[in-house]
């Protein structure tokens, strides 16, 4: 028992390090990423958005919901939206929404999906195959953080 414990005692450490990583599929599973991040406690989401193709898959009422949801739990979100006409109108709302936008070069930068940033988590959705993913963990997060930052950083 005392030679095979120390090798036990590691298979819970490494299980302790792994990521926690949810699968959710279609409209359903993509709502219930959103409402995971009202659970937000740094009470900030960093965003790479494609407002567009998630209206048409969470629809706008869920949508509208969801803005009212997180302005009254003090949740702001800095977006990253693509430079087209349609995104303008998101710009209007930004302080009533508590939102901070930029807007990248649609053109040069293509980005049909989402990407949601927030406490240890990141979501990414894919509208096109109607599935959704969170990976939870300290170090993955923060490296997307940074590389987000990046980005908005350079964008005047």
């Amino acid at each position: 028992a005392k030679k095979v414990l120390p090798e036990l005692a590691m298979l819970s450490v490494s299980k302790a390090q792994k990521p926690a990583i949810s699968y959710y599929e279609g409209a359903e599973g993509i709502r219930s990423i959103y409402e995971d991040t009202l659970t937000c406690n740094e009470k900030i989401i960093l965003n790479i958005a494609q407002p567009q193709n998630l209206l048409q898959v969470i629809g706008e009422d869920f949508f509208a919901q969801y803005v009212k949801k997180r302005t009254r739990r003090k949740i702001r979100v800095n977006v990253l939206l693509p430079d087209v006409p349609e995104n303008k109108k998101y710009k209007i709302e930004i302080s009533s929404a508590m939102r901070q936008i930029k807007f990248f070069d649609a053109q040069k930068y293509p980005l049909p999906n989402e990407i949601l940033i927030y406490d240890n988590k990141i979501a990414l959705l894919s509208f096109s195959s109607l599935i959704g993913v969170i990976i939870e963990d300290k170090d993955i997060a923060q490296s997307v953080k940074s590389l987000w930052q990046m980005v908005w950083n350079t964008i005047k």
